[in-house]
């Protein structure tokens, strides 16, 4: 089947605005980390992406929420159908006014007991409650922002849903320098600064949410009952697989500030920087896909989303490899140039953080079939339960077994590959009817590639005594062009479904089996 030409003529739009944001999160990662420590010490880093991941864990219900109504809006919209559209964006809304009011005092309550949950240091107390406090009241302010956004989503422009997020990260990160360059702040003033980054991000939001629907307008008149049950019967089971990523994702940070103490959970943070970057980069690339699956599904395409799933986990999968294999292979160079002799001897917990994202992150793309196809509630369930074996794992192995951090990550790890490497793979093939192995072939590649890499980096970060950034571009871009080129030849077939995508008048060659 054909993607339609206005899906055709938005698809470079959409991968230049996702390109630009992961390199942007790219650069500003690289320069913040070192830049905080400086600032801050490795402690006082510490509380930064631990603050970050209790916000994540705030903005559960809005995910959830916004997740199911991103769906039901596309449905909507192109089936002309404007008094349902209405009331789904609204119900939605209207749904988080109450919450945002609601989350306020706990967020209070929350930052005025963190030394009493997390370890921390007497004379951070003060300036780790005003962090706390701020963040969170940052993440009740973009509650908002994915219901603008979703009008974005909903026509395709993902391009513009990338503007409103970097226009965020510039406004955060101009007073991060001003605060730590000029004013010499703490803490709060990273917490500031986040507030102010979401603030500019739901103002643009909601600027092109008037320009992109508006036959949409914020009323109370259209909130409805029998919608609001429709997004929540789907949006729980969200909520739940949410929570279960998070486990995965966000709670292994706070185990170890939990177990070992907020140096430690400096040091992980700073190193987790690199796992977030990749994750980043898979999701906004499988942003991509998504509306074209939605809307296909709402059309009875079901060939076609087989066809460019498929092909997406192949390309996803090589593509990751590539800076997978760059970041095992020169971890001990990387971590020496980036934050200095200290970090180098953890080079293997990068290894246990990162290698497994080859198999990870591939998959991404099949989650939104599970939600074009409303089965999210056996996924959702699978990922809360593994996501908390891997907790209890994580605490067994790092402190019963004496793994310390590479104990809480392998646990993550192990889990995690349990449900995306098997699992997910097994029950979006059920889904939709097909062999088994339909979407686990296309997984082995990305290893093969990942570990090639790896062993190459390790091999010449030995031979070559590597010293500054210039030289670690040298050798790490002669392994980076020799592993390009091995993943354009591991693309197989799929190239041309990629080439074909990006020319106008083409048509996508079918996913034929066996490729």
């Amino acid at each position: 089947m054909m993607i339609p030409t206005k899906f055709k003529e938005q698809l470079p739009f959409n991968l230049i605005s996702n390109a630009g944001l992961f390199f942007l999160n790219v650069i500003i990662g690289i320069w913040m980390v070192p830049f905080l420590i400086g600032h801050l010490g490795v402690e006082g880093y510490g509380f930064i992406p631990l603050a970050l991941s209790i916000t994540a864990f705030a903005g559960l219900i809005s995910f959830s929420l916004n997740g199911a109504m991103s769906r039901f809006l596309v449905m909507a919209l192109h089936g002309n159908d404007t008094g349902r559209a209405n009331r789904v964006f609204n119900t939605a809304f209207w749904v988080l006014v109450p919450l945002a009011v609601w989350l306020l005092p706990l967020s209070g309550l929350f930052s005025w007991l963190t030394p009493r949950v997390f370890r921390v240091p007497a004379y951070l107390t003060a300036q780790v409650q005003g962090l706390f406090f701020l963040m969170l009241f940052s993440s009740i302010v973009q509650v908002f922002s994915p219901v603008f956004s979703a009008s974005a989503f909903a026509v395709n422009r993902l391009d513009l849903q990338k503007f409103m997020e970097m226009g965020g990260i510039f406004v955060r990160t101009l007073l991060i320098i001003v605060f730590f360059v000029f004013l010499r702040t703490g803490l709060r003033g990273v917490g500031v600064a986040y507030l102010a980054g979401g603030a500019a991000s739901l103002a643009l939001g909601y600027f092109f949410f008037r320009k992109l629907t508006p036959s949409l307008r914020i009323s109370r008149q259209y909130f409805n009952l029998e919608t609001l049950k429709e997004l929540t019967s789907m949006g729980e089971w969200l909520v739940v697989g949410q929570i279960g990523a998070m486990l995965f994702w966000e709670f292994n940070l706070i185990v170890v500030n939990v177990l070992f103490g907020a140096y430690e959970a400096g040091q992980y943070g700073a190193i987790l920087q690199g796992s977030f970057l990749l994750r980043s980069l898979a999701c906004l690339t499988a942003d991509v896909l998504v509306p074209v699956v939605l809307i296909s599904h709402a059309r009875g395409e079901t060939q076609k989303i087989v066809a460019m799933t498929g092909h997406a986990i192949r390309f996803l999968g090589l593509g990751v490899a590539v800076p997978i294999g760059l970041l095992c292979g020169f971890a001990g160079p990387l971590l020496t140039v980036w934050l200095g002799k200290d970090f180098a001897p953890l080079a293997p917990l990068l290894w246990v953080l990162t290698f497994h994202l080859v198999v990870n992150l591939a998959v991404v793309p099949l989650f939104a079939i599970h939600s074009a196809f409303n089965r999210v509630r056996i996924p959702g369930a699978v990922s809360f339960g593994l996501g908390a074996v891997s907790i209890f794992l994580a605490v067994v192995l790092a402190r019963h077994c004496g793994w310390g951090l590479y104990g809480v990550a392998a646990a993550a790890a192990i889990m995690l590959t349990a449900q995306n490497g098997i699992f997910t793979p097994l029950y979006t093939a059920h889904i939709l009817k097909l062999p088994p192995m339909t979407f686990l072939r296309p997984l082995g590649r990305g290893i093969l590639l990942a570990g090639a890499g790896m062993i190459l980096g390790q091999v010449l970060s030995r031979l070559f005594l590597i010293c500054d950034w210039a030289q670690l571009f040298v050798v790490a871009g002669s392994v980076s062009m020799a592993c390009l080129g091995g993943a354009f030849l591991l693309l197989g077939r799929s190239r041309e479904i990629v080439f074909s995508l990006l020319k106008r008048n083409e048509e996508p060659r079918r996913w034929e089996k066996g490729d």
